[in-house]
């Protein structure tokens, strides 16, 4: 006869907020119309498109950015995608095979905010993109996806790769 509520953005794929995320019986992500073809499509970063940086500003590589559809192929632009997002619809990514539905977890990320600019997403990017600690914060609070620090893995490995029997 309750529920409880937690709220956050993840840290690591070993912090509390992502264990909790994978061990709910539902996991729900929202999925929108894609304004061209009709096609439902969960809004992701890799979809992001933005031009190189050969003689542009952050905010003009951050002002040319657009959302291309998966399904299609198509241009979603910002005024689009802020319609869109509104006739959207949780759907389940992943169910318990028992059926069981006691705890679910919903994901989103902050390219669903009407607040917020696709622009104004790549242009955070491109000033944190070089920055380990800044990087770790755009992947966590705006991608609402976990850090793996990649150098941490590659200095291990090293590690291993170096060990003798003495």
């Amino acid at each position: 006869n309750r529920k409880i509520f937690e709220t956050s953005t993840p840290t690591t794929r070993e912090g509390h907020i992502w264990r909790d995320l994978e061990a709910a019986d539902v996991e729900k992500h929202y999925f929108v119309p894609c304004p061209h073809c009709g096609e439902l499509i969960e809004l992701k970063w890799q979809q992001v498109k933005f031009p190189s940086g050969e003689g542009l500003s952050i905010q003009e590589r951050a002002d040319r950015a657009y959302y291309v559809c998966q399904g299609c192929g198509e241009r979603i632009t910002e005024a689009q995608k802020n319609r869109i997002v509104r006739y959207g619809e949780w759907r389940a990514v992943r169910e318990d095979p028992s059926g069981k539905h006691g705890s679910v977890a919903f994901w989103m990320s902050t390219l669903y905010s009407p607040f917020v600019t696709i622009s104004e997403t790549v242009a955070e990017f491109l000033k944190s993109k070089d920055q380990p600690e800044l990087l770790q914060n755009f992947c966590n609070s705006w991608l609402a996806e976990p850090w793996e620090d990649t150098k941490l893995k590659t200095t291990a490995d090293m590690v291993l790769e170096r060990q003798t029997d003495l």
